[in-house]
């Protein structure tokens, strides 16, 4: 993704010394997920892999249902990326199976469908990948965060023949 990529690393690292620091179970968790999908956007798969992995554990360690989905998901993204498509796109499915079966407001669910759309496209299912993307900005509000995110998302990644998830230098049309 396009900005100060650098300057998002050091906050991200900032707010998991400060959760760590907080002694919070649940804080953590939020924390580390939402710089482990910082690091999938910024292509470091193997350290997204990781942290979705302390993700995983905090959530077992608490029974914190949500944390675990969206810890699956993530976490097959990068499988799949890291070399394993196939069990990255089992894995994102069953966090999916995971996240519809919990009674949660759909805050994520764009941002789930976008990564389920990573993953496939990562296994060579390009059709599979292309209307998950649809479906993740058609339930996406428009101009938002997610909106935004979700299209760059397929304008760069492994879709357009890109590194993935790659780095561009300008947005795709329609951002």
């Amino acid at each position: 993704m396009a900005g100060y990529p650098d300057t998002a690393a050091g906050r991200a690292e900032s707010a998991l010394d400060l959760a760590a620091r907080l002694d919070h179970p649940y804080s953590l968790a939020y924390a580390t997920f939402h710089v482990t999908m910082l690091d999938v956007w910024n292509g470091r798969l193997d350290v997204a892999h990781e942290r979705a992995g302390h993700v995983l554990k905090i959530a077992e360690e608490n029974d914190y249902a949500i944390w675990k989905a969206v810890g699956l998901v993530v976490q097959g993204v990068a499988t799949a990326g890291l070399g394993d498509p196939e069990q990255g796109v089992e894995q994102t499915e069953r966090g999916i199976a995971m996240y519809q079966s919990i009674p949660s407001p759909p805050i994520f669910w764009p941002q789930i469908l976008g990564l389920h759309a990573q993953a496939c496209a990562l296994a060579g299912r390009t059709a599979d990948a292309l209307d998950l993307f649809d479906q993740a900005v058609a339930v996406a509000a428009p101009g938002t965060f997610d909106s935004a995110a979700i299209k760059v998302q397929k304008g760069g990644g492994p879709l357009d023949g890109g590194r993935y998830p790659g780095r561009r230098t300008s947005t795709p049309s329609g951002v």
